[in-house]
């Protein structure tokens, strides 16, 4: 599929926007990295910022548990491990 042909004032506008959601996306990892935001909180959220986080930028801002995630994705292909890589494939990787 093509990339629709964009004028320079629509590229300007959707690269605001993008700025605009990195930045948004980036202070909730820091709230959750600072505590005030709970993993549960940022769970229960339906807005379109928490459900673009990737478990794994989630699971590496939460106090305490962050400085072990940094784990090496090669190995887990290796080992045929898949890891969830959004909040659905985890709660779909959770359920029965």
């Amino acid at each position: 599929m093509a990339l629709p042909k964009l004028t320079p004032e629509q590229r300007q506008a959707a690269l605001a926007k993008a700025a605009e959601t990195r930045a948004a996306r980036a202070k909730l990892l820091a709230d959750v990295k600072a505590g005030s935001v709970s993993l549960e909180q940022l769970l229960g959220r339906d807005d379109e910022v928490a459900k673009r986080i990737k478990v794994s930028q989630a699971l590496r801002a939460l106090p305490g548990i962050g400085k072990f995630m940094g784990y090496d994705k090669a190995a887990f292909d290796k080992a045929g491990v898949k890891v969830p890589t959004t909040f659905e494939e985890l709660i779909s990787s959770c359920a029965p």
